[in-house]
Parts: C-alpha cells; sequence; structure tokens
C-alpha cells in the first residue's frame, strides 16, 4: 500500500485537537520486585506536595489497568538513527515519535505535524497506523528531508 504523504510550506499553523489519548499503548510495567514491594505497602504516604496515597492502592490500579502511564522520562538514547545523518539541528528521535504517536493518534488517523523538521514524527505516524500524514514547515529545505525519509 502507498504512503499518503503531504508537505506544505508556511509561516504559521494552528492546530485544534480533541483530546484523544490511548493509555494501553503506553503502559508501564513494573518489576517483579518493585510491585511485590508496592503490593505490601499499606501505610500512607504524604509526598512534598502534600497528597496523601498508599503504595497498595497505586499498585491494585496498576494491576487492574495491566500496567502505568509512564510519569515525566521517556528512556530514550537522544541522537543516532536515520535522523542523525540529517542537517536539522533538532531531530525528534524516532521512539519519542513513536511514542507520542502511540499514545495520542487513533488508529487510522490523521496526523499533522506543523513542525514537521526531517519527519521523525511523519515516519511514526505512518509506522503506527495513521491513514495519512500531513508535514508542515517553515523552512522548504527541512520539508525535502522529511519528503526523502518518507520515500525510503
Amino acid at each position: 500500500m502507498p504512503r499518503r504523504v503531504s508537505t506544505w510550506q508556511v509561516t504559521s499553523c494552528f492546530i485544534f485537537c480533541r483530546r484523544y489519548r490511548n493509555q494501553d499503548n503506553v503502559l508501564w510495567l513494573p518489576s517483579d520486585d518493585n510491585f511485590a514491594q508496592s503490593k505490601s505497602d499499606a501505610a500512607l504516604r504524604i509526598a512534598p506536595s502534600g497528597q496523601h496515597y498508599r503504595g497498595s492502592r497505586i499498585a491494585n490500579t496498576v494491576a487492574e489497568r495491566g500496567g502505568s502511564t509512564p510519569f515525566n522520562l521517556l528512556p530514550v538514547a537522544a541522537g543516532g538513527g536515520a535522523a542523525a545523518n540529517n542537517t536539522h539541528p533538532a531531530s525528534t528521535p524516532y521512539d519519542v515519535a513513536a511514542w507520542w504517536v502511540k499514545y495520542l493518534l487513533p488508529d487510522k488517523g490523521v496526523l499533522m505535524d506543523c513542525f514537521a523538521g526531517s519527519g521523525s514524527m511523519l515516519l511514526a505516524g505512518l509506522d503506527y497506523g495513521a491513514s495519512k500524514v500531513i508535514g508542515i514547515d517553515k523552512y522548504k529545505k527541512y520539508l525535502k528531508i522529511a519528503e526523502k525519509r518518507l520515500c525510503e
């Protein structure tokens, strides 16, 4: 099936996005040791923010859902891969783009990246079920890089 790719050159872009989230695609599973420790931790804890929680309650929720969503850290190597061979000064690592696509893009959805750059997000979108991707960037030279990556 041929990939449908659109690239546009514009100076600005506004996106209005619906609030679709698919947490099932990005769940993390705790290690057995951490899960067992959390499951047995029934003590009431108070976080520095003042929030109260019990480790056992969190562990039960993780078990019910089949994992937890990552908090604020994605362990992804910076640089490397096909994007490292282009001349874009700030290419997004493919693994980061793939994580966001799995989390935010509905199955057979349309992905629009208004800062397409070297095309990492567009490539991840096509790899993870986008029916169409639309790339927009201010600079034509970066759109050519994205187009080349998508056509490989």
